[in-house]
């Protein structure tokens, strides 16, 4: 008897083990939704990478607080699932969400790009930072990546537009394509899909 159940334990682990096929699990390297890559440029050298001085960014939604310290904030996630914030950072690069809402139907998005957030922050009532809107209008569309993974969204018709204020910090964007399009299809986080310059 107890040969019995030895032999039956172990043909239903050999069973267990032999149905899981290799699209069970999504790898990590699978490429799933993307987030928006862009990258700040000088304007005077447009090949040249140019950092944004304690530069937060954030949704432009009033249910969402401008951000006031990196702990609790409004502030978008610099990599996903992680609790670092684009907050009060100088960086040369800020990948900013896009909202995956009903497939086919176009989406804006208003993100605000404040420049030297330390003024902002800081005591002294003569100093302040400098606040820009960009507008970024896209199509989601989904695709199927595997039975592990399920779908991811692509965004497609992307185009952006820079508010204009009288005192905009952001004075020209540009996509990182080779035909020169009016707008993109961000596909994957694999390449710069916007410069902007400043």
């Amino acid at each position: 008897m107890k040969r019995l159940k030895n032999i039956f334990l172990l043909a239903l682990t050999g069973l267990c083990l032999g149905n899981c096929e290799r699209d069970d699990i999504c790898a990590q390297e699978t490429s799933t939704t993307p987030r928006l890559i862009l990258e700040f440029y000088d304007i005077t050298n447009q090949d040249q990478l140019l950092s944004v001085p304690a530069m937060t960014v954030y949704a432009d939604d009033p249910d969402i607080p401008v951000p006031e310290t990196d702990n609790i904030s409004g502030a978008i996630l610099i990599e996903p699932f992680e609790s670092s914030r684009l907050f009060n950072l100088t960086t040369n690069i800020a990948k900013p969400p896009l909202f995956v809402g009903e497939e086919g139907v176009s989406i804006t998005r208003r993100y605000v790009f404040e420049r030297r957030t330390d003024l902002r922050l800081d005591a002294d009532p003569e100093t302040s930072s400098n606040t820009d809107i960009i507008e970024i209008t896209y199509i989601p569309e989904y695709v199927y990546v595997s039975r592990a993974c399920g779908y991811k969204s692509i965004f497609t018709n992307l185009r952006i537009e820079v508010i204009q204020d009288g005192d905009n910090w952001i004075l020209g964007t540009e996509f990182n394509n080779e035909d020169n399009t009016d707008n993109i299809t961000v596909e994957n986080e694999n390449a710069t899909h916007i410069n902007i310059f400043h």
